[in-house]
């Protein structure tokens, strides 16, 4: 159990960051394939989560929209027709 002194603490917060695909089944329930699709995604993205954003999760829920926003999707690694090379014009 977090003490409450912790649970506030932003630094905590940080240090305690879900960071894996790992870390994240044992907040929510994940299928051997979401699993091996977010370790995918964490190639080229990165993800962490703090434990209060985590705790707003619906565990039961797998189209719960805190879940969207901090859980990269494997579908963020495809590569599309429309997809821009250099879509903020950085390399320039």
């Amino acid at each position: 159990m977090i003490d409450n002194d912790n649970w506030k603490d932003w630094k905590w917060q940080l240090r305690n960051s879900i960071k894996s695909a790992k870390e994240l089944a044992e907040h929510i329930n994940l299928s051997d394939r979401e699993i091996k699709d977010i370790d995918e995604c964490l190639t080229s993205f990165r993800m962490a989560i703090t434990p209060y954003y985590a705790s707003l999760i619906n565990p039961l829920d797998p189209n719960d929209p805190i879940l969207k926003q901090a859980v990269p999707s494997i579908e963020e690694t495809y590569d599309c027709e429309n997809d821009l090379h250099d879509p903020l014009g950085e390399e320039k």
